[in-house]
């Protein structure tokens, strides 16, 4: 991070700067202690695998143009710092707080408008309130003398030294109303993030619409049979599980493996949930979403064998199928290979709910039958031919 951020992230943690639109995707405002539930990843993140970078032909997340629309509708002074205004959706917030500053109060105006700071030129320099040509890091460090802000060093957090925390989420990530300090621990949910943990990208990810095409298979509706991958493969959708592969100091993250393709978490995601404080979690544990799972068929009785329906066991079908087919395709030619489509495959299986499990042994069981009988009619058939040449 830059002196900008550290000095930023003073003000966030101050209360004076009460949210950050992040136009970039680096995750430096939170390397610099800006608290992760107050920043806005518009353009999406290189360390929220629930919201990867979107490309310019993808659409935004959901939940964030949602609060980019609340901040343009209730801003009170907006600041502008090195970008260039160039007409991204994000701009607007600029443009119409300026332009609530130049209206009556009682026709919905009274903002402070906007000031903008970078070297260059922008279409708003006309509308905001105060404009400043210079370098952020040269112009910042005066203001936090001025607010009485300390000063701060271009020291990075400490981070928590545990890769897991009782946190005060559901199973299924979100927040819980109370927050961290009305939820009882028994109420709370575990986060571990340790090597090997298992772990599925949260409801509401922004993955087919960031359109990024390493990750387009992830989180993909059982309907698609195949989309574009890393190197050009063809990969299968899914679910979105996978296992933390380690923690890595250097970039401040969790390495994660999620279907086969390689993602980031940032480390801060983990103190920021032990303190309640975003919303939705990008990633939860599997099993802790199983045991949710199999509670719940325990309590209520619900979501037995019958209960699925023929397009959900159509669909379990079809993506057994796709693995049995994925792992007998690289038996064939790389051992090595199908190994680790069976490890896949086991994830995929680990995820499901336990009575989709049922159903899919049942499945097995029937389709291991089906090609048993198949092998011996065969057999049969072979036997009967051989007699006929003899004879």
């Amino acid at each position: 991070p830059t002196p900008t951020h550290y000095a930023l992230g003073a003000l966030g943690r101050a209360g004076i700067v009460h949210g950050w639109v992040q136009q970039n995707h680096d995750g430096l405002p939170q390397k610099a202690g800006f608290p992760q539930e107050r920043i806005n990843e518009i353009h999406g993140s290189w360390y929220d695998p629930a919201n990867p970078v979107v490309k310019y032909n993808g659409s935004l997340k959901d939940a964030e143009y949602d609060w980019l629309e609340r901040e343009i509708r209730s801003a009170d002074l907006v600041i502008a710092l090195g970008t260039s205004l160039g007409g991204l959706n994000a701009d607007r917030l600029v443009s119409e707080t300026a332009a609530r500053s130049m209206q009556r109060p009682r026709r919905g105006g009274g903002a402070l408008g906007s000031v903008i700071i970078n070297l260059q030129q922008t279409p708003e320099d006309g509308d905001a309130t105060l404009r400043l040509f210079g370098r952020t890091d040269d112009l910042l460090p005066p203001l936090l003398t001025a607010l009485g802000v300390a000063a701060v060093a271009a020291v990075p957090p400490t981070w928590p030294r545990e890769s897991c925390a009782l946190v005060p989420y559901s199973a299924d990530g979100m927040r819980l109303a109370a927050g961290a300090a009305g939820v009882a621990p028994s109420d709370m949910t575990w986060l571990d993030l340790r090597d090997g943990a298992r772990v599925r990208i949260t409801s509401g990810h922004n993955i087919q619409g960031a359109k990024q095409p390493s990750f387009m298979h992830i989180g993909a509706p059982p309907a698609v049979t195949g989309v574009v991958g890393q190197n050009g493969v063809l990969r299968r959708s899914a679910p979105g599980v996978g296992k933390v592969v380690r923690r890595d100091e250097a970039s401040e993250s969790f390495i994660l493996e999620i279907e086969g393709t390689q993602m980031h978490l940032g480390i801060w995601w983990l103190e920021a949930a032990a303190r309640g404080g975003p919303a939705q979690l990008p990633v939860t544990n599997v099993q802790e979403e199983r045991q949710a799972a199999e509670e719940a068929v325990e309590s209520a009785a619900v979501l037995r064998p019958s209960a699925l329906t023929a397009v959900r066991e159509a669909e379990l079908s079809a993506e057994w199928d796709a693995w049995a087919e994925q792992v007998a395709d690289e038996k064939a030619s790389d051992a090595k290979v199908a190994q680790g489509k069976q490890q896949l495959a086991k994830q995929w299986f680990g995820a499901l709910h336990p009575t989709e499990q049922a159903f899919v042994k049942q499945l097995k069981q029937l389709k291991d039958k089906v090609k048993e009988n198949t092998a011996v009619a065969k057999g049969a058939q072979r036997t009967r031919h051989s007699s006929d040449s003899a004879w």
